[in-house]
């Protein structure tokens, strides 16, 4: 295992989460996680990379024709 393991610290920063809402994750078991010893908990950066695309969302922008109340208002 070649990999980098991030500290809670390390996976937190770049999630932008808090480590509250980190162990709730874990716990809920939507992120891997690998524990080192008793207390002790890594991620591997790939877990935490694909967490983030597993969240990513697309927005479209829809074309003007498909709403109406636009039309409306740039006329008035």
């Amino acid at each position: 295992m070649s990999e980098k393991l991030l500290k809670i610290a390390e996976a937190c920063e770049i999630l932008s989460i808090t480590p509250t809402y980190l162990y709730r994750l874990v716990r809920e078991r939507q992120i891997s996680a690998i524990r080192i010893g008793t207390r002790g908990i890594r991620f591997e950066e790939d877990a935490v990379k694909r967490f983030c695309d597993s969240r990513r969302i697309t927005i479209t922008k829809e074309p003007a024709a498909s709403n109406p109340g636009a039309a409306e208002a740039k006329n008035a």
